[in-house]
């Protein structure tokens, strides 16, 4: 399941993406997006410990994008924004229940599954793929 810091972290990549002439401030974008900047710099800390963005502090500093956006899939997007791999967590059960613990196990591998096929799913798209869908007010 996708979480909200994975959508900000998106959207932060996309608006860098398409506004790639422009400095980007932790403020502006924070604007931008609706939300705070101290948020916009823990996910850009993230973003830069990737090799996704490049930080310059300073009065002339702002973040831009390292890499070119058709060299950067969702799926680079996704783990940098998260500290975790799972998508769902499984909670242990503490019972001596053989079917307790077996649907534990499924589970477990079922998670497992279900990460893979999504990680594989985003490293398939690209962020050049989503800046084209952006619409552009008139």
């Amino acid at each position: 399941m996708l979480d909200s810091h994975f959508d900000t972290t998106l959207k932060i990549m996309i608006n860098l993406a398409v506004k790639r002439e422009e400095v980007h401030s932790s403020e502006s974008l924070a604007q931008s997006l609706g939300t705070n900047p101290a948020f916009i710099r823990k996910i850009m800390a993230k973003l830069s410990r990737a090799g996704l963005i490049l930080t310059k502090r300073g009065q002339s500093g702002g973040v831009s994008l390292l890499k070119n956006p058709k060299d950067i899939s969702l799926k680079d997007i996704y783990l940098a924004a998260n500290d975790r791999i799972n998508i769902s967590e499984v909670k242990k059960t503490k019972s001596d229940c053989s079917v307790s613990c077996s649907a534990q196990n499924i589970l477990l591998k079922l998670s497992s599954r279900l990460e893979s096929a999504h990680l594989l799913i985003l490293s398939r798209i690209k962020l050049s793929h989503l800046t084209k869908d952006i619409k552009y007010e008139k």
